[in-house]
This record gives structure tokens, sequence and C-alpha cells, in this order.
């Protein structure tokens, strides 16, 4: 489990080399970069959405972006670039197939690795027959104890715990007689 959330560049650099590994970067690149401002992507609430357009100047672009909620203020947060100095149908063609291989490859990735794009709000787990399974994924402290209050009075739950996703603490609550009980010694800390 990672200690920082991903960064934008980071997630480029990262499929980049998935691409290169691959095969699936073309020849007819002149570079690919990642954006230079480096934003920390702290959920997995976006989607990666390409634009392929041509340059003021000269060839044709492909920029990266994540839209959507990124745990930042902003909705679109960019991630990287590519271009070619080619300018023919067949050369866009291929920067929107690189387009498509990017963002499959993204989903690929984020989907593997979907706890560590989580970084905002609470996850919600219950223990169940001595299995720790997530159950929801909530924004505010209040919305977590409502539903460890619902999840505690459902059968066959031992205990429910809340994390909260910044920095990774867990609070764990025995459930006894349908309510949620403090483990004997430890204080439930404010999250």
């Amino acid at each position: 489990m990672r200690k920082n959330p991903y960064t934008t560049k980071e997630l480029f650099n990262i499929i980049d080399k998935k691409l290169k590994e691959k095969g699936m970067l073309p020849g007819i690149l002149d570079y690919g970069l990642p954006e230079h401002s480096d934003i920390q992507i702290k959920s997995y609430e976006w989607d990666l959405i390409g634009i392929v357009n041509f340059g003021g100047s000269e060839g044709i672009y492909l920029d990266l972006y994540c839209y959507g909620n990124t745990g930042n203020e902003k909705d679109k947060i960019p991630v990287g670039t590519y271009k070619t100095l080619e300018r023919s149908r067949e050369a866009y063609k291929v920067m929107g197939a690189l387009c498509a291989d990017f963002v499959y490859e993204c989903f690929d990735f984020v989907n593997s690795a979907m706890d560590d794009f989580t970084w905002t709000g609470y996850d919600v787990s219950v223990v169940k027959n001595g299995e720790k399974t997530p159950v929801y994924e909530v924004t505010t402290i209040g919305r977590a104890l409502e539903c460890a209050d619902k999840l505690a009075s459902k059968e066959d739950v031992e205990k429910v715990i809340l994390r909260e996703n910044a920095t990774r603490k867990e609070t764990e609550y025995l459930v006894k007689g349908g309510c949620l009980v403090i483990p004997d010694g430890k204080k439930e800390e404010a999250v």
C-alpha cells in the first residue's frame, strides 16, 4: 500500500512505460511528456480523456487529462501530451488509436490499484467470520458513523472498521447486540 497518492506525472510515466513494453507507442511520435505540474490524484472517481488535435503551427497533439473527481479543486487536470510532426489523416488516426490504448491501459492500471487511488473520505468495512470486507466509501465522518451503525445491526457482523483514507488510520468497533462498542483499553480518537 502506498504512503502517498499517485501524481499525474507518475501516472503518465507508468502508462507510457506499459505502452512501450507492449510495443504500442507509434513510430511517428516526436515526443511524449508528462505535464510539468505534478498534481496528486486522491480519488479514483474520474475518467481519463484524450483530445487529439492539430497544433497551432505544426503536427498533431494528443493531450491527456483526468476528468471528474480527482480529489482536487479542478475537475479536469492535465496528465501529459504526445506529439507527432506529421499532419496527415493517417497520422491523425494513429494518434486517436494511441489515445484509445492509453485510456485502456490507464483504466486497467487504476482498477488494479484502486486502494492506492483512494485518499479522500472514509472507507467502512465489516468483519464477518473473521474476514474483512469493504462495504462503503463515504465522504464525511458523520456518514461513515451512520453506515457503521446500520452495519452493526446486520446479522453475523463481528466488527465494523472505519478508515480515514487521507491518513490510512483505522478505528475498529466491536459489535455486540447490534451496537458498536469501542474495544477495551482503546479510546476512540477523533478523525
